[in-house]
């Protein structure tokens, strides 16, 4: 059933129109990351030390010093080699907590300290790049296996639905199934 399912052009296209949501690159942000690297099983007074530890370098940057060279110092991100350049990374990649952190900063704004798994961020976005449609001659191979994958779902669905309104279907209880009549026997 599925197999004898074809799309024409049109149809793709029509497809890529209707659901912009499946072909749009997200919005990107640029970010600086310092991590205050803090085990999750530590005592509270280790997680108190830490933030008050974050503050005073969100302190320290908002103060004029360099983002980078206190990166390079004190964090425990993989990106502290870089200055804690994470590069681009797309809004939904990120915890939420920072996710919703970062939604609010304006380029080159040093937020506030953010607790995540591994300890507390410090973060910084420097460049937004607003989500983008993509031409639908660069996804058109993509829209094309969506649709027909959303199409033979369709077609399924309604096969096995029309199978069941034709189907006179009885219910034996307490007999073994070879032992029911069916309505044509």
């Amino acid at each position: 059933v599925r197999d004898a399912v074809s799309m024409a052009p049109d149809e793709v296209r029509a497809f890529y129109l209707a659901k912009p949501e499946l072909f749009t690159e997200p919005e990107r942000l640029r970010v600086h990351a310092i991590l205050l690297g803090v085990d999750p099983s530590s005592s509270v007074s280790v997680w108190n030390a830490a933030i008050a530890e974050a503050e005073a370098t969100v302190r320290r940057i908002r103060g004029g010093a360099n983002f980078a060279d206190i990166a390079r110092m004190v964090s425990s991100d993989p990106s502290s080699a870089q200055g804690g350049d994470i590069g681009y990374v797309h809004m939904g990649m990120l915890p939420e907590a920072v996710q919703a952190a970062l939604g609010t900063y304006k380029n080159g704004e040093v937020g506030e300290p953010v607790r995540v798994l591994e300890g507390i961020g410090i973060f910084r976005v420097d460049e937004r790049t607003p989500a983008t449609l993509r031409d639908y001659e660069q996804v058109k191979e993509r829209a094309q296996q969506l649709a027909m994958r959303e199409k033979r779902d369709q077609v399924w669905k309604d096969f096995v639905a029309s199978l069941r309104k034709n189907a006179d279907v009885v219910i034996a209880e307490g007999r073994p199934a070879s032992a029911v009549k069916t309505p044509n026997q």
